[in-house]
Protein backbone atom coordinates (compact mmCIF):
# COMPACT_ATOMS: atom_id res chain seq x y z
CA UNK A 1 0.00 0.00 0.00
CA UNK A 2 2.77 2.49 1.00
CA UNK A 3 0.13 5.05 1.94
CA UNK A 4 0.48 7.64 4.71
CA UNK A 5 -1.65 8.22 7.80
CA UNK A 6 -1.87 10.81 10.58
CA UNK A 7 -4.03 11.29 13.67
CA UNK A 8 -5.70 14.70 14.01
CA UNK A 9 -7.05 14.40 17.53
CA UNK A 10 -10.45 13.20 16.36
CA UNK A 11 -9.82 11.39 13.05
CA UNK A 12 -7.30 9.19 11.27
CA UNK A 13 -6.50 10.56 7.80
CA UNK A 14 -5.25 8.06 5.21
CA UNK A 15 -3.99 9.20 1.81
CA UNK A 16 -2.07 7.94 -1.23
CA UNK A 17 -0.42 4.57 -1.84
CA UNK A 18 -0.74 1.97 -4.56
CA UNK A 19 -3.26 -0.78 -5.28
CA UNK A 20 -2.98 -3.46 -7.99
CA UNK A 21 -0.08 -1.53 -9.50
CA UNK A 22 -2.04 1.73 -9.74
CA UNK A 23 -0.79 4.81 -7.88
CA UNK A 24 -3.45 6.42 -5.69
CA UNK A 25 -4.17 10.11 -5.24
CA UNK A 26 -7.18 9.87 -2.98
CA UNK A 27 -7.88 9.34 0.69
CA UNK A 28 -10.40 9.26 3.50
CA UNK A 29 -10.88 10.27 7.12
CA UNK A 30 -11.94 7.80 9.81
CA UNK A 31 -13.77 8.91 12.96
CA UNK A 32 -13.56 6.13 15.59
CA UNK A 33 -16.24 7.70 17.79
CA UNK A 34 -18.80 7.57 14.98
CA UNK A 35 -17.13 4.52 13.35
CA UNK A 36 -17.47 6.32 10.03
CA UNK A 37 -15.26 7.03 7.00
CA UNK A 38 -15.52 10.31 5.05
CA UNK A 39 -14.07 10.63 1.54
CA UNK A 40 -11.55 13.45 1.10
CA UNK A 41 -11.78 16.00 -1.69
CA UNK A 42 -9.38 15.39 -4.58
CA UNK A 43 -9.59 18.99 -5.81
CA UNK A 44 -6.10 20.47 -5.47
CA UNK A 45 -4.66 17.26 -4.00
CA UNK A 46 -1.13 16.17 -4.93
CA UNK A 47 -0.69 13.81 -7.86
CA UNK A 48 -0.97 10.06 -7.06
CA UNK A 49 2.13 8.62 -5.35
CA UNK A 50 3.63 6.17 -2.86
CA UNK A 51 6.37 6.41 -0.21
CA UNK A 52 5.36 9.95 0.66
CA UNK A 53 5.80 11.60 4.05
CA UNK A 54 3.18 13.41 6.08
CA UNK A 55 2.83 15.28 9.38
CA UNK A 56 -0.05 16.75 11.36
CA UNK A 57 0.44 20.41 12.26
CA UNK A 58 -2.48 20.77 14.64
CA UNK A 59 -4.80 22.07 11.93
CA UNK A 60 -3.55 20.59 8.63
CA UNK A 61 -2.00 17.44 7.23
CA UNK A 62 1.09 18.22 5.15
CA UNK A 63 1.84 15.69 2.41
CA UNK A 64 5.18 15.88 0.61
CA UNK A 65 7.46 13.90 -1.69
CA UNK A 66 7.10 10.27 -2.75
CA UNK A 67 7.35 8.63 -6.16
CA UNK A 68 4.95 7.73 -8.99
CA UNK A 69 7.17 6.31 -10.46
CA UNK A 70 9.59 9.26 -10.69
CA UNK A 71 10.63 11.01 -7.49
CA UNK A 72 8.55 14.02 -6.41
CA UNK A 73 9.53 17.14 -4.48
CA UNK A 74 6.10 18.76 -4.34
CA UNK A 75 3.21 18.45 -1.93
CA UNK A 76 0.12 20.06 -0.48
CA UNK A 77 -1.62 20.87 2.79
CA UNK A 78 -5.03 19.40 3.66
CA UNK A 79 -7.51 21.06 6.04
CA UNK A 80 -10.06 18.47 7.28
CA UNK A 81 -12.33 21.17 8.70
CA UNK A 82 -13.01 22.61 5.24
CA UNK A 83 -12.07 19.50 3.23
CA UNK A 84 -9.74 21.60 1.08
CA UNK A 85 -6.16 21.36 -0.25
CA UNK A 86 -3.62 24.18 -0.48
CA UNK A 87 -0.50 23.95 -2.70
CA UNK A 88 3.03 24.08 -1.26
CA UNK A 89 5.81 26.15 -2.79
CA UNK A 90 8.59 24.17 -4.45
CA UNK A 91 11.05 27.08 -4.26
CA UNK A 92 13.92 25.92 -2.06
CA UNK A 93 12.33 22.50 -1.46
CA UNK A 94 14.63 19.48 -1.17
CA UNK A 95 15.15 17.44 -4.32
CA UNK A 96 12.92 14.41 -4.82
CA UNK A 97 13.91 11.44 -2.66
CA UNK A 98 12.66 8.42 -0.73
CA UNK A 99 13.62 7.16 2.70
CA UNK A 100 13.96 10.66 4.17
CA UNK A 101 13.01 11.57 7.74
CA UNK A 102 10.17 14.06 8.19
CA UNK A 103 8.98 15.57 11.47
CA UNK A 104 6.78 18.41 12.71
CA UNK A 105 8.65 20.73 15.07
CA UNK A 106 5.61 22.58 16.30
CA UNK A 107 5.99 25.28 13.65
CA UNK A 108 7.82 23.72 10.69
CA UNK A 109 8.07 20.51 8.67
CA UNK A 110 11.64 19.22 8.87
CA UNK A 111 12.84 17.04 5.96
CA UNK A 112 16.32 15.52 5.94
CA UNK A 113 18.29 12.73 4.25
CA UNK A 114 16.95 10.04 1.93
CA UNK A 115 18.01 8.75 -1.45
CA UNK A 116 17.39 10.58 -4.70
CA UNK A 117 17.84 7.57 -6.97
CA UNK A 118 21.54 8.23 -7.53
CA UNK A 119 24.55 6.19 -6.42
CA UNK A 120 24.80 8.40 -3.37
CA UNK A 121 22.51 9.30 -0.49
CA UNK A 122 21.33 12.76 0.43
CA UNK A 123 22.88 14.52 3.41
CA UNK A 124 20.85 17.70 3.09
CA UNK A 125 17.36 18.88 3.95
CA UNK A 126 15.10 21.87 4.47
CA UNK A 127 12.45 23.32 6.77
CA UNK A 128 8.97 24.25 5.54
CA UNK A 129 6.89 26.93 7.27
CA UNK A 130 3.19 26.64 6.32
CA UNK A 131 2.48 30.16 7.60
CA UNK A 132 4.73 31.70 4.96
CA UNK A 133 4.65 28.82 2.45
CA UNK A 134 8.45 28.98 2.37
CA UNK A 135 11.38 26.55 2.56
CA UNK A 136 14.65 27.24 4.42
CA UNK A 137 17.77 25.06 3.94
CA UNK A 138 19.02 22.97 6.86
CA UNK A 139 22.69 23.54 7.59
CA UNK A 140 25.01 20.73 6.48
CA UNK A 141 27.78 21.77 8.87
CA UNK A 142 28.13 19.03 11.48
CA UNK A 143 25.30 16.99 9.95
CA UNK A 144 25.50 13.19 10.15
CA UNK A 145 26.77 11.18 7.18
CA UNK A 146 24.32 10.99 4.25
CA UNK A 147 21.80 8.15 4.59
CA UNK A 148 18.35 6.85 3.76
CA UNK A 149 15.86 4.93 5.94
CA UNK A 150 17.10 6.60 9.13
CA UNK A 151 14.81 7.08 12.10
CA UNK A 152 14.18 10.35 13.92
CA UNK A 153 12.22 11.89 16.78
CA UNK A 154 11.35 15.43 17.81
CA UNK A 155 12.27 16.19 21.43
CA UNK A 156 10.97 19.75 21.73
CA UNK A 157 14.15 21.64 20.89
CA UNK A 158 15.83 19.07 18.63
CA UNK A 159 15.38 16.51 15.86
CA UNK A 160 17.51 13.44 16.67
CA UNK A 161 18.56 11.33 13.65
CA UNK A 162 19.96 7.81 14.09
CA UNK A 163 20.45 4.72 11.91
CA UNK A 164 19.77 4.29 8.22
CA UNK A 165 22.00 3.08 5.40
CA UNK A 166 24.49 4.61 3.00
CA UNK A 167 24.81 3.05 -0.46
CA UNK A 168 28.60 3.44 -0.42
CA UNK A 169 29.68 2.42 3.09
CA UNK A 170 26.74 0.52 4.56
CA UNK A 171 25.36 1.40 7.97
CA UNK A 172 26.56 4.78 9.30
CA UNK A 173 27.83 4.48 12.87
CA UNK A 174 26.98 8.03 13.86
CA UNK A 175 23.92 10.08 14.72
CA UNK A 176 23.25 13.74 15.37
CA UNK A 177 20.71 16.18 16.79
CA UNK A 178 19.51 19.23 14.87
CA UNK A 179 18.28 22.44 16.50
CA UNK A 180 16.21 24.51 14.03
CA UNK A 181 16.26 27.56 16.32
CA UNK A 182 20.02 27.87 15.81
CA UNK A 183 20.28 25.87 12.57
CA UNK A 184 23.03 23.76 14.14
CA UNK A 185 23.86 20.08 14.54
CA UNK A 186 25.53 18.35 17.48
CA UNK A 187 27.05 14.87 17.36
CA UNK A 188 25.64 12.16 19.61
CA UNK A 189 27.88 10.31 22.03
CA UNK A 190 29.47 7.14 20.59
CA UNK A 191 27.60 3.94 21.37
CA UNK A 192 29.45 1.77 23.86
CA UNK A 193 27.06 -1.18 24.17
CA UNK A 194 27.48 -4.88 23.34
CA UNK A 195 24.46 -4.81 21.02
CA UNK A 196 22.78 -2.06 19.03
CA UNK A 197 19.71 -2.11 16.76
CA UNK A 198 20.27 -2.72 13.05
CA UNK A 199 20.52 0.58 11.19
CA UNK A 200 18.09 -0.49 8.46
CA UNK A 201 14.63 -1.26 9.78
CA UNK A 202 15.12 0.43 13.15
CA UNK A 203 12.22 2.57 14.38
CA UNK A 204 11.93 4.97 17.28
CA UNK A 205 9.56 6.80 19.62
CA UNK A 206 10.00 9.76 21.97
CA UNK A 207 8.87 9.20 25.56
CA UNK A 208 9.16 12.80 26.66
CA UNK A 209 12.65 12.30 28.05
CA UNK A 210 14.28 9.49 26.03
CA UNK A 211 14.44 8.23 22.47
CA UNK A 212 13.67 4.51 22.32
CA UNK A 213 15.04 2.63 19.30
CA UNK A 214 13.83 -0.87 18.39
CA UNK A 215 14.60 -3.12 15.39
CA UNK A 216 12.30 -6.05 16.19
CA UNK A 217 15.02 -7.92 18.07
CA UNK A 218 17.04 -5.53 20.26
CA UNK A 219 16.65 -1.98 21.46
CA UNK A 220 18.37 0.94 23.17
CA UNK A 221 17.42 4.20 24.83
CA UNK A 222 19.11 7.56 24.27
CA UNK A 223 18.95 10.34 26.86
CA UNK A 224 19.70 13.67 25.14
CA UNK A 225 20.18 15.49 28.45
CA UNK A 226 22.93 13.12 29.58
CA UNK A 227 24.01 12.32 25.98
CA UNK A 228 24.02 8.68 27.04
CA UNK A 229 22.96 5.31 25.58
CA UNK A 230 21.53 2.39 27.57
CA UNK A 231 20.31 -1.04 26.49
CA UNK A 232 16.67 -2.01 26.98
CA UNK A 233 15.14 -5.44 27.52
CA UNK A 234 14.60 -7.59 24.44
CA UNK A 235 12.37 -10.13 26.24
CA UNK A 236 9.18 -9.29 24.35
CA UNK A 237 7.44 -12.62 24.79
CA UNK A 238 6.70 -12.74 21.05
CA UNK A 239 8.64 -13.74 17.93
CA UNK A 240 11.43 -11.51 16.62
CA UNK A 241 10.64 -9.64 13.41
CA UNK A 242 12.17 -7.28 10.86
CA UNK A 243 9.09 -5.25 9.88
CA UNK A 244 6.57 -3.94 12.42
CA UNK A 245 4.49 -0.99 13.54
CA UNK A 246 5.83 1.03 16.50
CA UNK A 247 3.86 3.65 18.45
CA UNK A 248 4.07 5.50 21.78
CA UNK A 249 0.95 5.62 23.96
CA UNK A 250 2.17 8.17 26.47
CA UNK A 251 3.27 5.40 28.82
CA UNK A 252 4.28 2.42 26.71
CA UNK A 253 5.88 1.61 23.38
CA UNK A 254 3.82 -0.87 21.35
CA UNK A 255 5.27 -3.16 18.70
CA UNK A 256 2.60 -4.70 16.47
CA UNK A 257 2.32 -7.15 13.58
CA UNK A 258 4.08 -7.31 10.19
CA UNK A 259 6.68 -9.97 9.35
CA UNK A 260 10.13 -11.48 9.52
CA UNK A 261 12.15 -10.99 6.34
CA UNK A 262 12.13 -13.59 3.50
CA UNK A 263 14.50 -16.44 4.11
CA UNK A 264 13.56 -16.85 7.76
CA UNK A 265 10.12 -18.32 7.19
CA UNK A 266 8.87 -21.65 5.80
CA UNK A 267 10.37 -22.46 2.37
CA UNK A 268 12.29 -19.21 2.43
CA UNK A 269 9.26 -16.93 2.50
CA UNK A 270 8.38 -14.28 5.09
CA UNK A 271 6.65 -15.20 8.34
CA UNK A 272 3.71 -12.92 9.14
CA UNK A 273 2.54 -12.01 12.65
CA UNK A 274 -0.75 -10.91 14.16
CA UNK A 275 0.52 -10.25 17.66
CA UNK A 276 2.73 -7.72 19.40
CA UNK A 277 4.11 -6.55 22.73
CA UNK A 278 4.00 -3.53 25.07
CA UNK A 279 7.21 -2.06 26.51
CA UNK A 280 7.18 -0.10 29.79
CA UNK A 281 10.37 2.01 30.07
CA UNK A 282 9.74 2.65 33.77
CA UNK A 283 10.24 -1.06 34.59
CA UNK A 284 12.19 -2.08 31.44
CA UNK A 285 9.74 -4.93 30.77
CA UNK A 286 7.56 -6.12 27.91
CA UNK A 287 4.06 -7.65 28.07
CA UNK A 288 2.78 -9.63 25.05
CA UNK A 289 -0.39 -8.67 23.19
CA UNK A 290 -2.53 -11.69 22.43
CA UNK A 291 -3.50 -12.60 18.86
CA UNK A 292 -6.98 -13.54 20.12
CA UNK A 293 -9.44 -11.43 18.11
CA UNK A 294 -6.58 -9.61 16.38
CA UNK A 295 -6.74 -8.52 12.71
CA UNK A 296 -5.28 -10.77 10.00
CA UNK A 297 -1.58 -10.12 9.34
CA UNK A 298 -0.55 -7.55 6.76
CA UNK A 299 2.71 -6.44 5.17
CA UNK A 300 1.61 -2.83 4.73
CA UNK A 301 -0.75 -1.80 7.54
CA UNK A 302 -0.49 1.49 9.41
CA UNK A 303 -0.87 2.08 13.15
CA UNK A 304 -1.85 5.39 14.77
CA UNK A 305 -2.44 6.18 18.45
CA UNK A 306 -5.59 8.13 19.28
CA UNK A 307 -4.87 8.79 22.94
CA UNK A 308 -7.03 5.82 23.95
CA UNK A 309 -6.50 3.09 21.37
CA UNK A 310 -4.28 1.93 18.51
CA UNK A 311 -5.98 1.93 15.10
CA UNK A 312 -4.71 -0.62 12.56
CA UNK A 313 -5.53 -0.14 8.86
CA UNK A 314 -5.73 -1.90 6.43
CA UNK A 315 -5.56 -5.56 7.42
CA UNK A 316 -4.42 -8.60 5.54
CA UNK A 317 -7.97 -9.93 5.29
CA UNK A 318 -9.30 -6.87 3.50
CA UNK A 319 -11.27 -5.77 6.56
CA UNK A 320 -11.76 -2.03 7.14
CA UNK A 321 -9.55 -2.00 10.22
CA UNK A 322 -9.25 -2.85 13.90
CA UNK A 323 -8.75 -1.03 17.20
CA UNK A 324 -6.68 -2.19 20.19
CA UNK A 325 -6.89 -0.85 23.75
CA UNK A 326 -3.98 -1.63 26.11
CA UNK A 327 -5.84 -2.56 29.29
CA UNK A 328 -4.51 -2.51 32.83
CA UNK A 329 -5.89 -4.30 35.88
CA UNK A 330 -5.57 -2.73 39.33
CA UNK A 331 -6.35 -4.79 42.43
CA UNK A 332 -8.77 -3.05 44.83
CA UNK A 333 -9.35 -5.95 47.23
CA UNK A 334 -7.28 -9.09 47.82
CA UNK A 335 -8.07 -11.64 45.10
CA UNK A 336 -6.77 -15.05 44.05
CA UNK A 337 -4.40 -15.39 41.08
CA UNK A 338 -4.30 -18.66 39.15
CA UNK A 339 -1.64 -20.21 36.96
CA UNK A 340 -1.93 -21.10 33.28
CA UNK A 341 -2.86 -24.61 34.47
CA UNK A 342 -5.66 -23.17 36.68
CA UNK A 343 -3.77 -23.99 39.88
CA UNK A 344 -3.90 -21.32 42.63
CA UNK A 345 -0.70 -19.26 42.68
CA UNK A 346 -0.91 -16.40 45.16
CA UNK A 347 -3.21 -13.74 46.55
CA UNK A 348 -2.98 -10.52 44.56
CA UNK A 349 -2.82 -7.57 46.95
CA UNK A 350 -4.60 -4.19 46.87
CA UNK A 351 -2.68 -1.58 44.89
CA UNK A 352 -0.91 -4.07 42.63
CA UNK A 353 -1.06 -3.22 38.93
CA UNK A 354 -1.03 -5.70 36.09
CA UNK A 355 -0.86 -5.37 32.32
CA UNK A 356 -3.61 -7.33 30.59
CA UNK A 357 -2.30 -9.81 28.01
CA UNK A 358 -5.65 -11.32 27.09
CA UNK A 359 -9.33 -10.99 28.03
CA UNK A 360 -11.56 -14.07 28.03
CA UNK A 361 -15.12 -13.71 29.30
CA UNK A 362 -14.83 -12.75 32.98
CA UNK A 363 -11.11 -13.53 33.28
CA UNK A 364 -7.93 -11.64 32.46
CA UNK A 365 -4.55 -13.14 31.67
CA UNK A 366 -2.23 -10.61 33.30
CA UNK A 367 1.41 -9.81 33.97
CA UNK A 368 2.41 -7.98 37.13
CA UNK A 369 4.01 -4.63 36.36
CA UNK A 370 7.77 -5.28 36.38
CA UNK A 371 7.52 -9.02 35.75
CA UNK A 372 8.89 -10.62 32.56
CA UNK A 373 6.54 -12.21 29.98
CA UNK A 374 7.25 -15.70 31.38
CA UNK A 375 5.37 -14.81 34.58
CA UNK A 376 1.67 -14.55 33.80
CA UNK A 377 -1.46 -15.45 35.74
CA UNK A 378 -5.25 -15.41 35.49
CA UNK A 379 -7.33 -13.09 37.67
CA UNK A 380 -11.12 -12.92 37.75
CA UNK A 381 -12.70 -9.67 36.58
CA UNK A 382 -15.06 -8.81 39.44
CA UNK A 383 -15.57 -6.13 42.08
CA UNK A 384 -12.14 -6.91 43.57
CA UNK A 385 -10.34 -5.40 40.60
CA UNK A 386 -10.65 -2.47 38.21
CA UNK A 387 -9.95 -2.51 34.47
CA UNK A 388 -8.74 0.66 32.80
CA UNK A 389 -7.43 1.78 29.44
CA UNK A 390 -5.13 3.15 28.26
CA UNK A 391 -3.40 3.86 31.59
CA UNK A 392 -3.75 2.43 35.11
CA UNK A 393 -6.60 3.83 37.20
Amino acid sequence: MDHTAVWTGTEMIVWGGVASGVYLGDGARYNPTANRWSVMSENGAPSPRVDLVSVWTGSEMIVWGGEAPSLRNDGARYDPTTDTWSPMSQVGAPTGRIGEVALWSGSELLVWGGNGGRLADDGDGARYDPRTDAWTPISMSGAPAPRWAATAVWTGPEMIVVGGSNVRFGQPPDGAAYNPATDTWRALAPVNLPVFPKSVGVKSVWTGSRMLLWDGEVGVAYDPQADQWTAISSDTGVARRTQFNLIWTGQEMIEWGRFRRPGDGPRGGPTYYRDGSRYDPATDTWAPISALGAPPPSDSDTAVWTGEQMLIWPTGGGDPGYAYRPYWLTVRQTTQAFGIDDAPLFAAQPGERYRVVELQDSWALVQLLGDPPALQEWIAIDDHVELSAPTPA
